[in-house]
């Protein structure tokens, strides 16, 4: 048995043992992915140490696939609040309050 991933991102680790099992890759089964609410990290692991180089170009595959953002987690939380300050401003001027 070869690590693949860890990760807290459970949607990454389920799209890659996705895309390991369609790729022919046995994967070992999650013990810890039966809680959701859990923050705990989830693994990845592969059963055939032979398929190691393969499963982590595929991770690459499933990581390149991904969206990102060009604007950094602050900003956008910063950005989100100037928002809902001008939603609330504007909610309130039409509605007489201010």
């Amino acid at each position: 048995m070869r690590h693949v991933l860890t990760t807290q991102d459970l949607s990454l680790a389920h799209g890659l043992r996705v895309a390991l099992e369609a790729e022919g890759i046995a994967v070992v089964p999650n013990a810890d992915a039966s809680s959701i609410a859990s923050h705990a990290p989830t693994t990845v692991t592969i059963l055939r140490d032979e398929d190691h180089i393969r499963a982590v170009q595929i991770l690459r595959d499933v990581q390149s696939a991904l969206p990102v953002s060009k604007f950094s987690p602050a900003l956008r939380i910063l950005g989100l609040a100037l928002l809902l300050a001008v939603l609330s401003l504007v909610l309130l001027t039409v509605n007489g309050i201010l």
